[in-house]
């Protein structure tokens, strides 16, 4: 076998097995820095959010600043950001989303994230 050959082989199984230690959370999208600082405050983000993080069982778990770029775009994609920045503490304007990634700490590095 010729070295590309090797080389593009060992990558595709080193992103296999990276794929293979990433895990799905699904829970309530939130603004990091106000769940930092108000651990009891709906904090549901707005179009302007910069930090996210996800509620899961309990846990805020942050975003890496990719899965922050990522959550910002997922969230203006999602119609609702225009509407959650009327009434921001609205409970009934909860985002709820699916993240997959590999948790690190209580950091997700994230791979894909889903709003609903």
């Amino acid at each position: 076998m010729n070295m590309r050959r090797i080389l593009t082989l060992g990558a595709a199984v080193l992103f296999l097995s990276a794929l293979a230690f990433a895990e799905t959370y699904t829970g309530k999208l939130v603004d990091a820095r106000c769940a930092e600082q108000q651990k009891d405050a709906a904090c549901t983000p707005i179009a302007s959010t910069a930090e996210f993080a996800i509620q899961v069982s309990g846990k805020t778990l942050k975003l890496d600043a990719s899965g922050n770029k990522k959550a910002a775009e997922a969230l203006k994609e999602s119609n609702n950001g225009a509407e959650r920045a009327k009434d921001p503490n609205n409970p009934d304007d909860q985002v709820m989303a699916t993240v997959q990634g590999t948790l690190h700490g209580d950091e997700i590095k994230v791979d894909s994230i889903a709003v609903h």
